[in-house]
Protein backbone atom coordinates (compact mmCIF):
# COMPACT_ATOMS: atom_id res chain seq x y z
CA UNK A 1 0.00 0.00 0.00
CA UNK A 2 1.26 3.53 -1.20
CA UNK A 3 1.25 6.26 1.79
CA UNK A 4 -0.06 9.59 1.20
CA UNK A 5 3.10 11.44 1.00
CA UNK A 6 4.15 9.30 -1.30
CA UNK A 7 1.41 9.77 -3.70
CA UNK A 8 1.65 13.50 -2.95
CA UNK A 9 5.10 13.97 -3.83
CA UNK A 10 4.80 11.80 -6.87
CA UNK A 11 2.60 14.54 -8.87
CA UNK A 12 6.07 17.27 -8.27
CA UNK A 13 9.28 16.03 -10.08
CA UNK A 14 12.45 16.95 -8.42
CA UNK A 15 12.81 20.63 -9.92
CA UNK A 16 9.36 21.36 -8.11
CA UNK A 17 10.22 20.26 -4.94
CA UNK A 18 13.84 21.57 -4.85
CA UNK A 19 12.53 25.14 -5.73
CA UNK A 20 9.68 24.59 -2.84
CA UNK A 21 13.02 23.58 -0.51
CA UNK A 22 14.55 26.80 -1.66
CA UNK A 23 11.42 29.01 -1.18
CA UNK A 24 11.06 27.24 2.51
CA UNK A 25 14.81 27.62 4.01
CA UNK A 26 14.77 31.47 2.07
CA UNK A 27 11.55 32.33 4.04
CA UNK A 28 13.31 30.63 7.21
CA UNK A 29 16.16 32.42 6.69
CA UNK A 30 14.16 36.00 5.84
CA UNK A 31 12.15 35.19 9.21
CA UNK A 32 15.06 34.67 11.37
CA UNK A 33 16.75 37.81 10.31
CA UNK A 34 13.40 40.16 10.53
CA UNK A 35 13.02 38.37 14.14
CA UNK A 36 16.57 39.61 14.99
CA UNK A 37 16.21 42.83 13.73
CA UNK A 38 12.89 43.68 15.73
CA UNK A 39 14.69 42.37 19.06
CA UNK A 40 17.83 44.88 18.29
CA UNK A 41 14.89 47.80 17.36
CA UNK A 42 12.91 46.70 20.57
CA UNK A 43 16.30 47.01 23.01
CA UNK A 44 17.70 50.06 21.62
CA UNK A 45 14.10 52.00 21.83
CA UNK A 46 14.06 50.93 25.40
CA UNK A 47 17.73 52.14 26.17
CA UNK A 48 16.60 55.90 24.59
CA UNK A 49 13.21 55.94 26.53
CA UNK A 50 15.16 54.60 30.03
CA UNK A 51 15.74 58.38 30.81
CA UNK A 52 11.92 58.96 30.54
CA UNK A 53 10.86 56.82 32.41
CA UNK A 54 11.48 59.10 35.64
CA UNK A 55 9.27 61.96 34.03
CA UNK A 56 5.51 62.64 35.55
CA UNK A 57 4.04 62.39 31.67
CA UNK A 58 5.38 58.94 30.98
CA UNK A 59 2.39 57.59 32.25
CA UNK A 60 0.70 58.96 29.01
CA UNK A 61 2.85 57.08 26.86
CA UNK A 62 0.77 53.66 26.43
CA UNK A 63 -2.04 55.55 25.57
CA UNK A 64 -0.27 57.55 23.11
CA UNK A 65 0.77 54.13 21.43
CA UNK A 66 -2.86 52.73 21.21
CA UNK A 67 -4.50 55.96 19.69
CA UNK A 68 -1.40 55.81 16.93
CA UNK A 69 -2.15 51.85 16.77
CA UNK A 70 -5.88 52.63 16.57
CA UNK A 71 -5.69 55.29 13.65
CA UNK A 72 -2.96 53.67 11.78
CA UNK A 73 -5.10 50.42 11.32
CA UNK A 74 -8.75 52.41 11.18
CA UNK A 75 -7.50 55.10 8.37
CA UNK A 76 -3.89 53.99 6.80
CA UNK A 77 -4.67 50.52 6.67
CA UNK A 78 -8.66 50.07 6.64
CA UNK A 79 -8.72 47.04 8.53
CA UNK A 80 -12.14 45.71 8.24
CA UNK A 81 -11.26 42.46 10.93
CA UNK A 82 -12.09 39.56 9.04
CA UNK A 83 -9.33 37.12 9.85
CA UNK A 84 -8.38 33.77 10.00
CA UNK A 85 -10.03 30.32 8.33
CA UNK A 86 -13.41 31.46 7.89
CA UNK A 87 -11.78 34.62 5.51
CA UNK A 88 -9.41 31.90 3.87
CA UNK A 89 -12.25 29.33 2.94
CA UNK A 90 -14.55 32.42 1.80
CA UNK A 91 -11.47 33.67 -0.83
CA UNK A 92 -10.96 29.61 -1.88
CA UNK A 93 -14.63 29.01 -2.23
CA UNK A 94 -15.98 32.71 -3.69
CA UNK A 95 -12.69 34.90 -4.92
CA UNK A 96 -10.20 31.54 -6.56
CA UNK A 97 -7.96 31.68 -3.66
CA UNK A 98 -7.05 35.27 -3.76
CA UNK A 99 -6.71 37.19 -0.74
CA UNK A 100 -6.50 40.43 0.23
CA UNK A 101 -3.05 41.71 1.25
Amino acid sequence: MVSFSTRLFARFDAREQLKLIFIAVLVGICGGYASLLLNMALHEASGWLQDLRTQWYAIFFPAIGITLAVVTFRYVFRDQGEHGVPEVIYAISKRGGLLRL
